[in-house]
């Protein structure tokens, strides 16, 4: 029986900084990586949508990667992130993340019915990473099934997280979870607009991109018992944004 996976609070997906002349700035990732550290994230996604990754080569991937692992020196967790256009490419991806050792991959496959992404999701289980975070993601739909989730869940062993960002992403939440048990890590990647509702429903991770000491606060404040408070910043926080 799968047990949740310990990886609670703030996961940072870090953003690719640029040099004037378009090279990716590895030493200004590294300074983020370690503010992010520092304000106390649980861990980091990288590369994904908001590391501008598909303007980046396969090589600057692995350079990323590279160094936020270097970085973080297994403090924290890194995913590694595996999305791609082509199945085969995902394949390919996620091959890379497992050999430069992240902890877990994230993948986002796109749906078309239910026997080509089960497939698709075994063909990536059976290289064996650690652990793999799906990302339901749909920008103006309900996303991915929940019977299928379920049964994903059930069937395939590394499957462990899954990254949701739906509409409306709160009510999926509190389905996701009571389909698996409150054992499939969830989590929010439109932690912005939802963040006091996604804990209340019990949503084990956020996602956002910046603002590590905001998010880290609010979160720890809601732990603590301090849910007023914590509401409170959160809404201070998005008049600001």
């Amino acid at each position: 029986m799968k047990k949740l996976l310990d990886m609670h609070g703030i996961i940072t997906v870090l953003n690719t900084p640029f040099t004037q002349n378009g090279a990716v700035d590895l030493d200004s990732l590294c300074r983020n990586v370690r503010t992010a550290m520092s304000a106390g994230v649980n861990g980091f996604l990288v590369p994904a949508m908001a590391s501008e990754v598909d303007k980046l080569t396969e090589n600057e991937r692995k350079q990323i990667v590279e160094s936020v692992l270097n970085e973080t020196k297994g403090q924290v967790t890194v995913i590694g992130g595996a999305s791609a256009s082509t199945a085969d490419l995902r394949i390919r991806n996620t091959q890379i993340m497992i050999d430069l050792g992240c902890q877990g991959v994230l993948v986002s496959i796109p749906y078309e019915n239910e026997y080509q992404y089960e497939l698709q999701v075994h063909r990536i289980a059976d290289l064996k990473p650690n652990f793999l975070m799906l990302q339901d993601w749909d920008l103006h739909g309900y996303g991915l099934p929940v019977p299928l989730i379920q049964k994903l869940f059930y069937e395939v062993e590394p499957f462990r997280c899954l990254k949701i960002e739906v509409v409306p992403a709160g009510f999926k939440y509190s389905q996701v979870l009571a389909a698996t048990e409150g054992k499939l890590h969830v989590s929010g990647g439109w932690a912005v607009m939802q963040m006091i509702e996604a804990l209340d429903r019990g949503v084990h991770a956020f996602m956002p991109t910046g603002m590590h000491e905001i998010y880290t606060r609010i979160y720890s404040l809601y732990k603590s018992g301090k849910r007023e408070l914590s509401q409170k910043l959160f809404y201070l926080s998005l008049i600001h944004i």
